[in-house]
């Protein structure tokens, strides 16, 4: 049965060592060169995560200490003492049921001038409570807008 191998020439036993040999090391270079990829590329991911990770903080940052300060001026600005009342009224008229200008208010030389509406006045005072709650609700919407604006900038990537 192993007679037909004793009639190979030697030399070709040589040659198919070698190309087995040669075969091998080829496939054990390539398994190798294919683990140092994955191994370099895994590096280089890991940096990039460390440098995105690095960044996400430094805006996160910066948002947070501009959040800090925006509510500082909130605070500021709400802790201004009351508005005190300043003694303004303003009074409108009510007309009575039933009651209409004047028909020549709308024609004529006088037209501009229209019949005075007879009636109770009702009184309203803006001063005081009110501006005192208008300047709160102002420095409120002040506060959001640079909140809001520096968020867009943080989202945006534009760190100061």
């Amino acid at each position: 049965m192993f007679a037909f191998l004793g009639a190979i020439p030697i030399k070709d036993w040589i040659y198919g060592g070698l190309i087995v040999a040669l075969l091998a090391g080829f496939g054990v270079y390539t398994i190798h060169e294919r683990h140092e990829g994955a191994a370099s590329i895994e590096a280089a991911d890991a940096r990039t995560a460390a440098v995105a990770a690095a960044k996400d903080k430094a805006i996160e940052a910066a948002a947070q200490t501009a959040s800090n300060n925006i509510g500082t001026v909130y605070e500021k600005a709400v802790a201004i003492p009351a508005v005190a009342d300043l003694g303004v009224s303003c009074v409108r008229n009510v007309a009575p049921a039933g009651s209409q200008l004047s028909k020549a208010a709308g024609s004529g030389p006088g037209a501009a001038q229209a019949a005075p509406v007879v009636g109770s006045s009702v009184a309203f005072d803006p001063s005081g409570a009110a501006l005192t709650v208008g300047r709160d609700d102002d420095a409120l919407i002040a506060a959001l807008q640079r909140q809001v604006q520096v968020l867009l900038d943080a989202m945006n990537g534009q760190t100061k």
